[in-house]
């Protein structure tokens, strides 16, 4: 997509039950809330929201993306964007996104935390995310697990080296900007945020005196496992093309 920095949209290349996925929308109190607040249609029953929905849902695909598909959902001016487990995985572990969701909803408290008590710092310590409206790890409803979380205006660079940005000064403060946030991200009290049984961390890890690999070595093999299997993905569809 050149000259699209990733943000352009296509029509829908995985396809999304969207009957389906309307009469789950709204029953998620989140959702319903941000749906149908300022419409007369909040007082009506589940069924009648959900033919509301389906009428001005327009579901489209985001032409880039990395491991998951990536859809923007758009009602009236509400913008919402869904992100979904692929129908192939190279891992049974690979794709976790309930682990993705937990994250966002740990962060989103604790920027609120910081809101509620830096009213006086200048140095601004939040984490820039979307908010996570609802998650749905039932397969059933449009084919796959997924989440539901706010659209967040903004670029999706393709190109790592962020060249599109015309001047120099822009990138000095565009990569600033990346080292400030990930500084936010190691400063979270993560401990503090539900997220201690996360992951083991660097330490040794022990069961029955036995010592166990770290959490990063765990990592690493995992990583190693799922790009061996996406290669043989990738070969066989060659293959069959």
């Amino acid at each position: 997509l050149p000259n699209s920095d990733g943000q352009l949209t296509t029509h829908i290349r995985q396809s999304i039950d969207e009957e389906a996925l309307s009469s789950w929308m709204v029953q998620q109190p989140a959702l319903a809330k941000l749906l149908f607040a300022s419409d007369d249609i909040s007082a009506d029953g589940a069924s009648l929201q959900q033919r509301w929905l389906k009428q001005r849902l327009d579901v489209r695909q985001f032409g880039f993306g990395q491991s998951n598909p990536t859809y923007l959902l758009t009602v009236r001016d509400i913008k919402l964007v869904l992100r979904r487990k692929p129908s192939k995985i190279a891992h049974p572990s690979s794709h976790a996104l309930h682990r993705e969701y937990r994250v966002l909803e740990s962060l989103t408290q604790y920027n609120q935390r910081l809101r509620n008590t830096q009213h006086h710092e200048s140095l601004d310590r939040t984490i820039p995310i979307p908010h996570p409206y609802a998650y749905c790890k039932e397969s059933s409803i449009i084919g796959s697990e997924f989440y539901i979380m706010e659209f967040v205006e903004g670029r999706i660079f393709v190109d790592p080296k962020m060249t599109t940005i015309g001047s120099t000064e822009d990138r000095v403060e565009a990569f600033r900007d990346a080292v400030r946030v990930l500084a936010n991200i190691h400063n979270v009290p993560w401990w503090e945020m539900g997220l201690e049984n996360y992951g083991g961390g660097g330490r040794k890890e022990t069961s029955g005196g036995d010592e166990q690999p770290t959490y990063i070595q765990r990592q690493l093999k995992r990583l190693l496992q799922v790009s061996s299997k996406q290669s043989e993905l990738i070969k066989a569809s060659s293959r069959s093309n």
